[in-house]
């Protein structure tokens, strides 16, 4: 079973995302796109015109302890998306467990944005985004 615990790290877990508490119900593995609804929370009033738009991403590994327990939880961070639309910064806000935040760093990380534009010209934002991690349900059809 040992062996089996690098392989399934990778795998993938359900993971549903959610921001501006609203719930996004389509489930998302790892490396997969994330949802194109989904939305972020800005930290400070607007200071754009127009907000960083998601070019790629994928949804966090789930942490395989918390899924062999069936633990669900959530991590909150924050970070900045610069004017290159690279994510830099990042903050834990609150987390039920460390590897929730930690996991969404390491996607986060990665994410590519279009950047925010003031006047026509790319500027710095920050954000701050809810993650909740669910095991599926019993009986539910996972997506691997």
């Amino acid at each position: 079973m040992k062996s089996l615990l690098p392989i399934l790290t990778h795998a993938g877990a359900v993971v549903l995302l959610s921001a501006c508490q609203s719930q996004i119900s389509d489930s998302v593995r790892p490396e997969q796109p994330l949802p194109g609804s989904w939305q972020m929370h800005w930290e400070h009033p607007l200071p754009f015109d127009t907000p960083p738009k998601l070019i790629r991403g994928a949804a966090p590994i789930y942490p395989i302890s918390q899924l062999q327990q069936h633990k669900s939880g959530g991590a909150v961070i924050s970070f900045t998306i610069d004017e290159q639309g690279k994510t830099r910064g990042f903050r834990v806000i609150s987390t039920d467990y460390p590897y929730f935040a930690s996991h969404a760093i390491l996607a986060v990380q990665w994410w590519q944005f279009e950047p925010a534009r003031k006047n026509g010209h790319p500027v710095a934002v920050r954000l701050r985004v809810p993650f909740n991690y669910r095991t599926p349900k019993a009986g539910a059809e996972t997506p691997f």
